[in-house]
């Protein structure tokens, strides 16, 4: 990279400057590849590397078990295969994908429903969970979010209240800091990022655990708030948030605490409105969802039918503003985690049953 910087012709050459520039972006922006893959395809994993972008799936739970496995898809060949096994069951977490190839998981509840500080990181050559440094605070119900090599821990609960404390996780030093507070404690919060700025969406607050339509925005350099964030069309918690083409999309959760919803909408930030776009098929609370291929995909979830649990798993075309459902989970079920991991399709050999599900929840109480 520094013979080709200080190259003469790349020096004098506009277009030279734009793809040295757009190189060093890719290389040190490694959490941002899969948000700059969608307006440049240059950023795009080339043909012949065999690589893939698939769909994983990690625990939740249904009424009467919570979930160890690990599943993932492939929507190319329309195919399922199974990673390691989770280090526990776990449900009520949340997971990141750094680079597209590395996946992490943050907090939840442990087997016996108590919230979880712990970390882990799936190691993909070795196909394994390494455990890394716990969390400051346990964390169920958490939002998480990846930007620029930070991790991004927001609200949950710890078993007594509602967070509303922020921590991040440097993947470099293996280690976690305090850096904010949100301006009232909540759980099932919807966070991505978005051209380096945090984005908390909805959530539920408050004794009674009521929805809001809040959006906040943290600038992670300045640390420092939005104030001028437009609220979404509704109030939801436990809903997805995902990053497309430069806009958020935010789709299920529970509406205004009253039914679960099937209600999607977008975030321009350019223009700082939201719209609705089509609804899903089915009403989902506590859903899992990804972008892969530059479609969205939400899979699983509770439905406003007390006890039913979707398996289906369906997709939102941007190009016809259509959701369409290709295909259906192992076991359906609700607070489950989904992200994109980029990896060689052919190399997944192993097919693991994972012993130590739990078959019926704890009773905490």
């Amino acid at each position: 990279m520094d013979k080709v910087a200080t190259c003469k012709i790349v020096q004098e050459d506009g277009i030279c400057r734009e793809l040295l520039h757009e190189a060093l972006q890719f290389h040190l922006l490694v959490d941002r590849r899969s948000e700059m893959s969608t307006t440049n395809s240059r950023f795009k994993p080339r043909t012949c590397s065999e690589l893939t972008e698939t769909l994983v799936f990690l625990g939740g739970e249904d009424e009467r078990v919570v979930v160890r496995g690990v599943e993932i898809y492939n929507p190319e060949r329309d195919e399922w295969k199974k990673l390691c096994c989770l280090p526990y069951a776990v449900s009520k977490h949340a997971i990141v994908s750094s680079g597209a190839s590395t996946l992490y998981l943050c907090g939840g509840d442990f087997p016996n429903g108590r919230p979880s500080s712990e970390v882990w990181k799936y190691e993909q050559k070795l196909d394994t969970w390494i455990q890394l440094s716990d969390m400051l605070t346990p964390r169920s119900e958490l939002g998480l979010a990846l930007i620029d090599g930070y991790i991004y821990a927001c609200g949950g609960t710890n078993g007594e209240v509602r967070l509303n404390t922020i921590e991040r996780y440097s993947i470099a030093d293996n280690k976690w800091t305090l850096v904010a507070s949100m301006q009232i404690g909540m759980t099932s919060p919807a966070c991505c990022s978005l051209n380096g700025y945090l984005y908390i969406t909805g959530g539920a607050v408050l004794e009674e655990g009521d929805a809001v339509d809040l959006v906040m925005r943290f600038d992670p350099r300045k640390v420092e708030w939005s104030a001028d964030v437009a609220p979404m069309r509704i109030a939801r918690s436990g809903s997805t948030a995902v990053v497309l083409r430069r806009k958020i999309y935010v789709c299920g959760g529970l509406q205004s605490n009253t039914e679960n919803t099937n209600l999607a909408e977008v975030y321009d930030p350019t223009t700082n409105q939201w719209q609705f776009i089509a609804p899903m098929r089915e009403h989902r609370y506590r859903p899992g969802a990804a972008v892969v291929n530059e479609k969205i995909y939400v899979c699983g979830g509770q439905d406003e039918q007390p006890g039913k649990y979707h398996e289906s798993v369906e997709c939102y075309s941007m190009e016809n503003d259509q959701w369409t459902i290709i295909t259906e989970l192992i076991c359906g079920r609700s607070f489950l985690a989904c992200a994109m991991l980029l990896l060689k399709w052919s190399d997944i050999l192993w097919d693991h049953v994972c012993e130590g599900e739990t078959n019926s929840l704890p009773d905490i109480s």
